[in-house]
């Protein structure tokens, strides 16, 4: 590791360091941030799809699923008569 970081912020608490990335970050422009971003967590999610799945919400491909499963088992039990 290397020394210089150690002697720039000597004895920088976790919240010290923290608070110093945040205020680097806040000076960035929008599209640097978006780079940090994408870096660090991965490309963000463009499609709807996605982003109702992340908020917890039922997407529209997991109700079809769900709607063709019943469906099938409706069908058995059509058959199990």
């Amino acid at each position: 590791m290397s020394e210089s970081a150690g002697e720039q912020f000597p004895k920088e608490s976790v919240s010290e360091r923290f608070q110093r990335m945040r205020e680097e970050f806040e000076k960035m422009t929008p599209e640097e941030q978006q780079a940090v971003r994408e870096k660090e967590s991965g490309p963000l999610p463009r499609d709807e799809e996605q982003k109702a799945a992340e908020r917890g919400e039922v997407t529209p491909a997991q109700k079809a699923a769900v709607e063709e499963l019943a469906r099938q088992v409706e069908e058995r039990r059509k058959k199990g008569k």
